[in-house]
């Protein structure tokens, strides 16, 4: 039903584009001189180069949308060209960008091109009707009509921006069954062309437009060429920064990968951590420390004596306990070695085997001296551990679950976020988490203890 409805969405998409491109009054384009020609194809250049700086970014599922700062020429098109050549100009630079440079999935790539041109279109026709004109080729100076252009140039910069996004919002709100209203909140958070960027590169595409008045196509690379070297810089750092997390997550997996029924514990941990942090209305940098605190919770398990004390059947003794407490300040004392991890996602590491009640380590904190990332984490781990098989029981079920983290609410747990935890379709989806990946898995028979007691069981999930 979802890949019916992102296929109807993406052909209206598609056919309504060709219908805006092919009413254009392409015969304005014969105005255009020969150096204004050639300034266009600069123009289209830089776009491209715009287009191959891309950055990828998450938003909910979807791992393939971009962010560029293609947003600076399409803006300088359209006050140096005038709104017509500006729809060529997107046309062109999404398709290839969309096609070739990126290479994405023809249906992605028609769908992004499609609502490329028809943002520009609309946004041409409201530039036109607020008095925009085009510099070239006999459009006025610059100056003389500053405050109309001005006005019609922010009018095209807006609508763009909330066609773009609000096009690329529902087509995601379809693929996933989310709520086109927090998928909007995504984009416009995590994207680099968000609205407070968008807005302050907007004065800089009315610089590029009074240079190329002056100096022709000398004056785009005045002003576009160095911010593309920024933008490659910025690209660079970003991937080094997504190179430093995938280390981490591999190290997190080898770890885990020492005992196969908590293989995947720490990445399920901080996708239900995600979950829960979402529901609570943590704003997007919230998630994200929550998200890293969540999948990094157990690195002080770095070493072997942790595995071989975890891996024991039988119940663990005081030095053992001990030892195994221990983890959380090793693990500590390993982020806080590395420069990248800010002070709240090693408190949330720190705390996360905390109690409200008080009674939890290594600090002893209660309530809210616990921070709250920590909180969620604890329920995390909790849910985890009690939905998937273990070598002294088996997974318990959602109602099981719901039943223990009530009874422990306000003792071990954090009231509101085991509110959040048991509310809506969050353990539902943990559990379709954990099911997805044990499909994937060989099976694990229980070990012969798998009769331990109740208590044992719930001593052993928490």
């Amino acid at each position: 039903m979802k890949q019916r409805a992102i296929r109807v969405y993406v052909g209206f998409t598609v056919v309504l584009a060709i219908g805006i491109f092919s009413i254009q009054d392409w015969a304005t384009l014969a105005d255009l001189r020969p150096y204004d020609w050639l300034g266009f194809s600069v123009l289209l250049v830089l776009g491209l180069l715009s287009e191959a700086a891309t950055l990828s970014i998450s938003v909910g599922k979807q791992a393939g949308s971009t962010s560029s700062i293609i947003f600076l020429p399409l803006l300088s098109s359209v006050l140096i060209f005038g709104p017509v050549p500006t729809v060529l100009f997107m046309a062109l630079t999404g398709f290839f960008g969309e096609f070739l440079i990126r290479r994405k999935e023809p249906l992605r790539a028609s769908f992004n091109t499609s609502q490329y041109v028809i943002a520009t279109a609309v946004g041409g026709l409201l530039f036109t009707q607020l008095g925009g004109q085009a510099l070239v080729p006999n459009g006025p100076p610059f100056g003389e009509m500053l405050l109309p252009e001005t006005i019609a140039f922010v009018g095209f910069g807006l609508v763009f921006v909330v066609i773009n996004n609000s096009a690329v919002a529902l087509a995601v709100a379809l693929s996933e069954g989310s709520q086109i209203r927090k998928v909007w909140l995504k984009i416009v958070g995590r994207s680099g062309t968000n609205l407070f960027y968008d807005i302050l590169v907007s004065p800089i595409a009315i610089a590029v437009a009074l240079l190329y008045q002056e100096l022709q196509f000398v004056g785009l690379f005045l002003v576009v060429l160095p911010l593309l070297f920024i933008r490659y810089a910025y690209s660079a750092i970003v991937e080094l920064q997504q190179a430093n997390r995938d280390l981490l997550t591999a190290l997190v997996k080898a770890i885990e990968t020492r005992d196969p029924y908590t293989s995947g514990h720490s990445l399920r941990v901080a996708s239900l951590a995600v979950r829960i942090a979402d529901a609570m209305g943590f704003s997007l940098k919230k998630q994200r420390e929550t998200e890293i605190a969540a999948k990094l919770h157990d690195i002080g398990k770095i070493e072997s004596t942790y595995t071989e004390i975890l891996a024991k059947p039988s119940g663990l003794t005081d030095e053992e306990r001990e030892v195994i407490q221990s983890h959380v300040l090793k693990g500590v004392e390993v982020l806080e070695q590395l420069s990248s991890f800010s002070p709240d996602v090693i408190a949330a590491v720190r705390g996360h085997h905390e109690r409200v009640d008080g009674k939890g380590y290594p600090d002893k904190l209660k309530g809210d001296e616990i921070p709250l990332a920590a909180r969620i984490i604890k329920v995390c781990d909790a849910v985890d551990a009690m939905l998937s098989d273990r070598p002294y029981r088996r997974a318990l079920t959602l109602e099981q679950v719901r039943e223990q983290l009530i009874i422990y609410s306000g003792r071990q747990f954090d009231l509101e976020v085991v509110k959040a935890a048991i509310e809506g379709d969050v353990l539902e989806a943990h559990q379709a988490e954990i099911m997805l990946q044990k499909s994937d898995d060989l099976p694990h028979e229980p070990a012969p203890h798998a009769a331990a007691t109740k208590e044992k069981a719930r001593a052993k999930a928490y």
